[in-house]
């Protein structure tokens, strides 16, 4: 299993301190790149058949490499734009992201695991809904909030809980972390593509996103 590589790891810095981790974040978003763009291109190359600019089963990694690089943008226009108090002159608005509920969310996840997989990749449903969870709150800069409750959240992932409380700032997202959970969701795409039920599924598997 592909980790963050050794050497190269961000210290434990808060998400708004881009400072302390500018230089190793950029490395591991390199490393990162580079190794999902060679799942991709093998993927296309044990699976002829596989369109691969069209089926989910590749795009879904060349997807994965347009939000790396938009990482890598906005790491540079943080550190170049945003900790300047000169951009902040003219204010800025911000609206808060709330997602589906819980149950809403983790019943999609069971649903279309169990709908197209032989095997469910093993903590797929933990690492699925703590990527959502943490997601929502980078969106409302640190916050945690809910679209249709005001209750407190935990998911448990890897023998770890991580409390979310509802309207209160979340203190354990940092980079490491998020690299982190990067790298297992890489680990988690690729068992899914190659899980037989899917990668053997006779039909194209077309890209809606497109």
């Amino acid at each position: 299993m592909q980790t963050i590589p050794e050497g190269e790891v961000p210290i434990n810095a808060p998400v708004s301190r881009v400072d302390e981790a500018y230089q190793p974040m950029l490395s591991v978003l390199f490393a990162l790149r580079n190794l999902i763009a060679n799942d991709a291109t093998q993927l296309a190359k044990d699976n002829p058949t596989w369109d691969p600019a069209k089926d989910a089963r590749i795009t879904v990694f060349w997807n994965s490499l347009t939000v790396i690089d938009s990482t890598g943008v906005g790491l540079v226009f943080v550190k170049g734009a945003l900790r300047d108090d000169y951009f902040w002159k003219g204010g800025l608005k911000l609206s808060v992201s709330e997602g589906q509920s819980d149950a809403e969310a983790k019943q999609h996840i069971e649903r279309g695991l169990e709908a197209f997989l032989k095997l469910e990749p093993p903590n797929a449903i933990g690492l699925l809904d703590l990527w959502r969870e943490v997601r929502n709150v980078v969106h409302n800069n640190g916050v945690y909030f809910k679209r249709k409750e005001t209750s407190d959240s935990s998911v448990a992932y890897k023998g770890q809980t991580y409390q979310f409380r509802y309207g209160q700032k979340i203190d354990f997202v940092d980079w490491k972390m998020l690299l982190t959970l990067v790298f297992d969701l890489r680990e988690m795409l690729l068992q899914v593509v190659n899980d037989p039920k899917l990668s053997q599924f006779p039909d194209p598997i077309h890209d809606l996103s497109q």
